[in-house]
C-alpha cells in the first residue's frame, strides 16, 4: 500500500500551511483508506508522528469552519472535504506512485538533486538506497548511469550530441564520452574534467 510517509515526501506536505496539511491528510485517508471523515485530533497526531506540528489547534479548527473546503462530519470533532475541494486536490495529487524509494539522502543530497527530471529522481533515490544498505556495487552502477545521463543531456542541450555518437547514431560508451568531454571546448567543463575518470570508476569512492 502507498504509505502516508511516502505521500508526505512526494507531495512535500512539510512545506505546506497547517490548513493545507489537514486537507492533504484528509484526502489521503479518504482515497487510500476509505475514511470519508476523520477526527481532527487524530489528524493532529498523524501530522505529529510525521514531524509536523499544529501550533494552535483551536485557531486551526476556527479557520476550517470558515473555509468552503471543509464540512463538519457526522460525529463530533470530525471533518470531511467538500466535493469541490476533492476535485481540486484530485487534479494535482497522484496516489499511484507506489515505487517511491525511501532514503535518508546520505550520499546525494536529495534537496539539491531531486525534482529536476522524474527518471533522474528514481536513479538518485536508488543510488542513495543502495549506499545506505551497503550495496556498493549496485550504488556504483546507479552513479555511473547518472553521470552518463547528465553528460548526454549536457551535449544535447548544447546541440553537440553528435560528438558522442557513432556512425549509426548510437551513443558511445561512458569511457569514450568522458574522453570527449575532457577536450570538448563547446562543452567547456571546468576543473571537474580532471575528475571524470574518478567519477566513472565510482566504485572506489563508494567503498571508502
Amino acid at each position: 500500500m502507498f504509505s502516508y510517509s511516502n505521500y508526505v515526501k512526494i507531495e512535500k506536505i512539510h512545506e505546506k500551511t497547517e490548513i493545507e496539511k489537514v486537507k492533504y491528510t484528509l484526502y489521503y485517508y479518504r482515497m487510500v483508506n476509505g475514511e470519508n471523515e476523520k477526527d481532527i485530533n487524530d489528524i493532529e497526531n498523524i501530522l505529529k508522528d510525521n514531524g509536523m506540528y499544529i501550533s494552535n489547534l483551536s485557531r486551526l479548527k476556527s479557520n476550517m469552519k470558515k473555509s468552503n473546503d471543509f464540512k463538519v462530519g457526522s460525529k463530533l470533532g470530525t471533518y470531511t472535504l467538500s466535493s469541490s475541494c476533492l476535485k481540486k486536490l484530485g487534479e494535482v495529487i497522484c496516489l499511484k506512485d507506489t515505487d517511491y524509494i525511501e532514503t535518508e539522502g546520505v550520499l546525494l543530497d536529495e534537496n539539491c538533486f531531486i525534482g529536476k527530471r522524474d527518471f533522474l529522481d528514481k536513479l538518485i533515490l536508488q543510488a542513495n538506497n543502495c549506499y545506505e544498505n551497503n550495496c556498493y556495487d549496485a550504488c556504483a552502477t546507479m552513479l555511473r548511469r547518472i553521470l552518463e545521463i547528465l553528460l548526454i543531456l549536457s551535449y544535447r542541450n548544447l546541440g553537440i550530441e553528435d560528438d558522442i555518437k557513432d556512425s549509426s547514431g548510437n551513443y558511445f560508451m561512458l569511457e569514450k564520452i568522458c574522453t570527449n568531454a575532457k577536450g570538448n571546448k563547446t562543452l567547456g567543463l571546468s576543473r571537474i574534467k580532471n575528475d571524470l575518470d574518478v567519477f566513472r570508476d565510482i566504485r572506489k569512492l563508494c567503498c571508502t
